[in-house]
């Protein structure tokens, strides 16, 4: 789930928070995509919004936003770093496929270089 104006909008109706444009402005862009791989539940965006919320309101939030460019740099590198982590994973299960693969044959029930499907 992102966050849009219409749920921003019923957030404050509906739990009294006090949102001004620049912490709308703020809000906006740094939840308008989802974390990935993982995305927000509705409990979680509320949470998010309501503990930055109470940040704001003490003066503790620095609501400067990043230019478009830093933004995508930002999600540029964390596409990298899950790109990293998928290529690991891929490693492993082929080395866990090639070892099934080896037990099956070990035991007749498989080809050394039949495809493993």
């Amino acid at each position: 789930m992102i966050l849009t104006k219409a749920y921003l909008k019923k957030l404050q109706q509906r739990y009294q928070f006090e949102i001004d444009a620049p912490l709308t402005r703020y809000l906006l862009a740094e939840y308008e995509v989802e974390p990935f791989p993982n995305e927000y539940s509705e409990q979680d965006l509320h949470e998010q919004i309501r503990k930055l919320v109470n940040q704001y309101q003490q003066g503790s939030l620095d609501i400067q936003l990043k230019s478009p460019q830093q933004r995508l740099q930002e999600r540029y590198e964390t596409l990298q770093e899950c790109h990293l982590i998928l290529l690991g994973e891929n490693a492993a299960r082929s080395e866990e496929i090639g070892r099934l693969k080896k037990i099956l044959a070990q035991n007749g029930l498989m080809e050394a270089n039949e495809p493993f499907l």
